[in-house]
């Protein structure tokens, strides 16, 4: 695959899935600049966050009824890698 969606690797959407949890709730100033940082260093990371995104606020509205439990975070990861 070519384009912005190739840039898309395991790799990268797990650093988007990492940085997605750490900047949820009341986060340190540097947190945050260290997670701008990175999505500005590469298209493919913006791209990967974005997803990310898309799929937690997906999985949220689907599930506002039930509450998550504590592995969500991994069947995150399980339906991002699986989505690919």
């Amino acid at each position: 695959m070519t384009g912005p969606q190739s840039s898309l690797n395991d790799d990268r959407l797990e650093a988007a899935l990492a940085w997605h949890v750490r900047i949820e709730g009341d986060v340190p100033e540097e947190t945050w600049l260290g997670f701008a940082a990175w999505l500005e260093a590469d298209q493919g990371n913006r791209l990967a966050f974005d997803k990310v995104d898309a799929i937690s606020k997906t999985i949220t509205a689907c599930t506002a009824s039930a509450p998550m439990g504590p592995n969500w975070g991994g069947e995150l990861r399980r339906v991002l890698v699986s989505s690919q």
